[in-house]
């Protein structure tokens, strides 16, 4: 039925034009007559293209013809009758009127995105739409989040006493699920929590979460595809684009994230003029239509003229498709949080191999990896792990084939990789660390939280996490560390962390374990998590993902909070260099949310 391209041939039309080319897969083709397939039209004015045949293109011809394919997104929708719930303790509760609306955005237009703040209580919302989804006509419903926010959905799902059982699956997993059987039975109902992780049209995820939802909109009647996310740009107003395009194709007009690209962003040619580089975003009306840059630094080859915010415009353009929820607006009575900075000063052998880093002919990237490690008291070294294995030259034979130009002919010589031993150590990556003065920063703000008895740290390496475990646990501190190795306990009573208890513990067990540290990497455990007895968040390092940033600082800031110390500490300049970058990437983020808002 689904042939992978499709012809179209039609008299010059500017408008038309446009559409066309905006169309997934859209490539000109100079001669009509010579394309198997085109409509025949004898003018010379013939334009002649071909383009994917898929879901979004099918969709754009449907809007060509005149058919207002997204027009329900406009239509307003009743709100579901709240109910009261009784919880795991056996509390009533009922739930807030912001996860109402989120429910019932979700119920009406059923294809959405929730980008609503972490804390905000998008669980339960999306828990009370799979309970109200009447009729499924497949099997089952299926969760797709991160491997943190899968424990954490466990648990709120447990915690909230629910009947519905969806199947729970990492990206990865529905990856492999996809692979090994792409003809499965699809669900009435997905919902891609985190939806920041499949933003890259490119990734096997997102390529994958493609694949199910284009089956879910031809086998199903009426599907339920629900993204959320509290961070949906984390990198740049780009990250949007697959994200709706696994929502509602063709709800974007542009057909690929570069065009896409283009019309959010100034360019210019790079070098040798193969490539448009990006000079800025089109954020500010004060940029120069033309070049994008400001008056004060314009260049006097052309003329001044104010641009688009095309970055706020791409707000409007989401209004119903996405339903933004700030948890300023809803949740008025949480404490604010404040962000303290602590800058320690480093050591002059520190500055000065900071220095031999920056002089180094290396890539930008390097440079910046090796500092941050600097700055974090450590360094990555090759080891030998003790073992032994088998000479990849020789292959145990101790000896390889050579050319001799004494000889004229080949020769066998002696392995200059193992030296005729037949067998070579098997290196590991060992971690070098240095004095380093975060250390005492983060034992002072342990003895801070002694009283309260939890606290929260994240770091950008696992070098980072292990150093900052072992100044835990120095101070006689429990620690759950988590990281890319998974989730481990360390301390006196780990014995008390069984069957991945983990997360209830650290929230109730306050009598068998007075102090608790959570520990771990941003990317490992920033997401999903409900964190809020602790009231500290130390940001030992940090990595360049602001998704990373945005979504660890409020798993302790949500309903339940006392409060929300947030910390960085700085020691060398590449810390502030990567804090100052997180916050213009959230900066970005919050423009295009505060525009996609419903004013009434």
């Amino acid at each position: 039925m689904y042939q992978d391209r499709v012809y179209v041939a039609f008299q010059y039309n500017k408008t038309l034009l446009d559409e066309v080319k905006s169309m997934r897969g859209a490539r000109w083709h100079p001669n009509a007559e010579e394309v198997p397939g085109a409509v025949r039209v004898a003018l010379s004015t013939t334009k002649c293209w071909s383009i994917d045949l898929c879901e979004r293109n099918l969709i754009n011809f449907k809007i060509l013809s005149g058919d207002d394919v997204f027009k329900f997104y406009t239509e307003p929708y009743s709100l579901i009758c709240p109910e009261e719930r009784t919880v795991l303790d056996g509390r009533v509760l009922t739930p807030y009127p912001h996860q109402i609306e989120m429910t019932s955005h979700q119920l009406a237009y059923r294809c959405v995105i929730t980008a609503a703040e972490m804390g905000t209580g998008k669980t339960l919302a999306a828990t009370m739409t799979m309970e109200r989804v009447k009729n499924p006509t497949c099997q089952d419903f299926w969760y797709i989040s991160t491997r943190s926010g899968l424990m954490a959905t466990m648990y709120e799902l447990k915690f909230w006493r629910s009947k519905v059982a969806p199947t729970l699956l990492t990206y990865e997993e529905l990856v492999r699920l996809i692979k090994t059987n792409p003809k499965i039975r699809v669900p009435k109902l997905i919902i891609f929590d985190e939806s920041a992780a499949i933003k890259n049209i490119t990734a096997q995820r997102t390529q994958a979460a493609v694949f199910i939802t284009d089956r879910m909109r031809r086998e199903c009647d009426e599907p339920y595809i629900i993204e959320m996310s509290g961070a949906p740009q984390p990198q740049s107003p780009v990250d949007w684009w697959s994200q709706a395009e696994i929502a509602a194709p063709g709800f974007l007009r542009e057909g690929d994230p570069i065009r896409f690209a283009r019309r959010l962003s100034f360019t210019e040619p790079g070098h040798n003029n193969a490539y448009l580089k990006r000079v800025s975003w089109r954020d500010d009306p004060k940029k120069c239509q033309e070049c994008g840059r400001y008056a004060d630094d314009h260049a006097p080859d052309h003329k001044w003229k104010p641009s688009k915010n095309e970055v706020e415009i791409l707000g409007r353009r989401l209004r119903g498709l996405v339903k933004p929820i700030r948890k300023a607006d809803v949740l008025k009575w949480l404490p604010e949080k404040i962000y303290r900075t602590i800058e320690v000063k480093p050591h002059p052998t520190t500055l000065r191999a900071a220095k031999l880093i920056a002089s180094k002919s290396i890539a930008m990237i390097q440079k910046l990896t090796l500092l941050r490690m600097l700055s974090d008291g450590f360094k990555y070294e090759e080891g030998t792990s003790g073992q032994q294995k088998i000479c990849p030259s020789c292959m145990g034979n101790g000896v390889i084939e050579d050319y001799s130009p004494e000889a004229d002919d080949i020769i066998e010589v002696t392995c200059p990789q193992c030296k005729g031993q037949n067998t070579v150590d098997i290196l590991t990556r060992v971690t070098k660390y240095n004095a380093c003065p975060k250390d005492e920063a983060l034992r002072e703000l342990l003895e801070e939280c002694e009283n309260h008895g939890r606290i929260v740290t994240y770091a950008g390496f696992t070098g980072s996490v292990d150093r900052c475990v072992e100044v835990a646990l120095a101070e006689s501190w429990d620690v759950i560390r988590v990281d890319g190795r998974g989730w481990h306990p360390f301390g006196p009573n780990k014995g008390l962390f069984r069957n991945n208890n983990y997360l209830e513990q650290f929230q109730t067990n306050r009598k068998d374990l007075p102090k608790l540290a959570f520990i771990a990497q941003g990317g490992s455990a920033g997401t999903g998590l409900n964190l809020t007895a602790a009231e500290m968040i130390v940001y030992y390092s940090n990595d360049f993902n602001a998704n990373n940033r945005i979504q660890s600082e409020d798993r302790t800031h949500r309903p339940g909070s006392t409060g929300a110390i947030i910390v960085d500490l700085i020691h060398l300049p590449t810390d502030r260099l990567v804090l100052d970058a997180l916050k213009r990437k959230r900066a970005m983020q919050t423009l295009v949310l505060d525009a996609s808002i419903f004013d009434g």
